[in-house]
């Protein structure tokens, strides 16, 4: 069951959303300018987002010399920056680059660009190339209402105050198909399986390097499979490289040792160890008796 803040703001969405629907188709057949749209814009961030239209909602925010749309607002702090163009425009690249240099120029995550009947969030975090996170398309018949419900709560006052645009994008990152691929192909994945089909087939060996092959070729296929190969592990997905096992090598590949190598790399290791020592206590008991003549010498010199 959903908080009742987020069943309040969807149900003022689904209470608004087939007004302004019918705004746009009309607005659509006519055409309108920009500044038109702006204006429906700013009547949707009221009435279906939630926001105050004089306290949470500015016009025209200075930017370094240039001009934002909209800046919204939420407990008087800058949440998002809306750059609007002509209803039934096509977005651009030079669109988005807009807003997202207005948007890190005051450090924020977010930025909607919009016509007024398609929005777009994008993810402008620092240091990274945007990333549309998701779209709507009001005058889509192929996209379904509930769909525009689910996205649109995302920019409402309600679900800024709670962080739940991270949170949906945190959650949709972890089932992204690369980085699931990514997790299947790892060593700790890959040991899991090959545990598990040894206790099936107690007498068939099975290598990481064929079973890795046999996932990424078998399992994870065509386009996924090339974007996993090729994309780097994200942040979060790297671990701390493993010390090798004691006589093991460390530019070794771990995946083509089997478990009596590695035993036989121990047992050596622990050979050469001891021989080792046995060497340093013969040569200390050889310096100890060298050494015998010279205290007798000295002794006698005393007498």
């Amino acid at each position: 069951m959903p908080p009742r803040y987020e069943v309040r703001a969807k149900d003022r969405i689904r209470k608004w959303l087939p007004k302004y629907v019918e705004v746009l188709q009309q607005a659509s057949q006519r055409g309108i300018s920009e500044e038109d749209t702006s204006t429906i814009v700013q009547s949707m961030l009221v009435d279906l987002l939630g926001y105050d239209r004089f306290r949470e909602i500015t016009g025209q925010y200075a930017v370094r010399g240039r001009w934002a749309d909209w800046a919204v607002k939420v407990d008087d702090a800058i949440h998002f920056f809306v750059e609007v163009k002509p209803l039934g425009a096509k977005l651009r690249e030079k669109d988005l680059f807009q807003v997202v240099s207005y948007s890190r120029q005051h450090n924020l995550e977010w930025a909607v660009l919009t016509t007024a009947d398609v929005w777009q969030c994008h993810r402008v975090a620092s240091g990274q190339e945007p990333e549309e996170f998701f779209e709507v398309r009001l005058l889509d018949p192929n996209q379904p209402a509930s769909e525009h419900v689910d996205h649109l709560y995302l920019l409402t006052k309600e679900a800024s105050r709670r962080g739940a645009l991270q949170e949906r994008w945190v959650q949709s990152q972890c089932f992204r198909p690369e980085r699931l691929g990514r997790l299947l192909l790892s060593e700790d994945v890959l040991a899991a399986v090959r545990r598990a089909l040894h206790r099936e087939n107690p007498g068939k060996r099975v290598e990481i390097r064929d079973l890795r092959e046999a996932l990424a070729r078998g399992v994870i296929r065509g386009d996924l499979y090339e974007a996993v190969m090729q994309a780097p592990g994200e942040e979060g997905d790297r671990k701390p490289q493993r010390k090798p096992a004691a006589g093991v090598a460390d530019n070794e590949p771990r995946a083509q040792l089997s478990p009596e190598n590695v035993q036989e790399r121990r047992r050596q290791a622990g050979a050469k160890a001891a021989e080792t020592r046995r060497r340093q206590s013969e040569a200390r008991r050889h310096a100890a008796v060298e050494d015998l003549p010279s205290r007798e010498t000295g002794d006698s010199t005393a007498e």
